[in-house]
């Protein structure tokens, strides 16, 4: 090791360590993940534009395209009778509330 000079690598002082954290704490504000799986629309706001300023902001607009359940209650006849009239070509129908007229 004749004629080498060995320089200590200096360690970060707190600062620079806290200036990380808080970079890396700040980073998570950056990205929006959404609640549901899907395709993102066309985005509203350009990048790096100030959003939700005291208010939400319309950032884009995602399309689920996972099915979704709906459960409800039905009467047999009643889906019997919106089945063939599906089959029929005719629109969904319903009853009215006078009674047991179909729409």
């Amino acid at each position: 090791m004749r004629g080498r000079t060995i320089v200590p690598r200096p360690r970060p002082c707190s600062s620079t360590r806290r200036n990380v954290e808080l970079g890396a704490h700040q980073s998570r504000y950056a990205n929006v993940t959404a609640p549901i799986a899907g395709r993102a629309g066309q985005q509203q706001v350009t990048e790096g534009a100030l959003v939700g300023q005291g208010e939400a902001t319309l950032l884009t607009t995602v399309e689920q395209i996972d099915p979704i359940y709906v459960n409800f209650s039905q009467a047999a006849t009643d889906l019997e009778q919106l089945r063939r009239a599906q089959a029929n070509g005719q629109r969904a129908a319903r009853r009215t509330e006078q009674g047991n007229r179909w729409t």
